[in-house]
């Protein structure tokens, strides 16, 4: 079965050109190509730790983290969907620091539940 992307190709094109555009220098570019995934990359850290303010330093940490590495993003790959692939790691990350520093809450068993449509291999 063929997997349909979620954006329309012209929103894909204009992330690619923005991306392309903040490669080569316009790093001004990145707050328009980051914006529309903002609340997107909270509510993913927030449903995974439960606690504000470790997801607002999450999703701060994650834009930052993008910005970095936007070099390294798979041309293929919807940038939106690569984002949130960083915003799961941190925060998994994150709760296991918390974890291992004795804070394990409710938001450690809620990470080692399966994500709902997500099958592991």
């Amino acid at each position: 079965m063929k997997q349909t992307s979620m954006i329309s190709p012209s929103k894909r094109d204009g992330e690619q050109a923005m991306i392309s555009a903040i490669l080569l220098g316009d790093c001004a570019l990145f707050h328009d190509l980051i914006r529309p995934h903002e609340r997107k990359v909270y509510a993913v850290a927030y449903a995974l730790l439960r606690d504000e303010v470790a997801a607002e330093e999450v999703a701060i940490g994650v834009c930052l983290a993008a910005f970095r590495r936007l070099s390294d993003l798979d041309t293929v790959k919807e940038f939106g969907a690569w984002l949130i692939g960083f915003t799961i790691e941190a925060s998994c990350t994150k709760l296991q620091a918390r974890a291992s520093e004795g804070g394990i809450g409710k938001g450690v068993a809620i990470a080692n539940e399966p994500f709902h449509g997500v099958t592991s291999k």
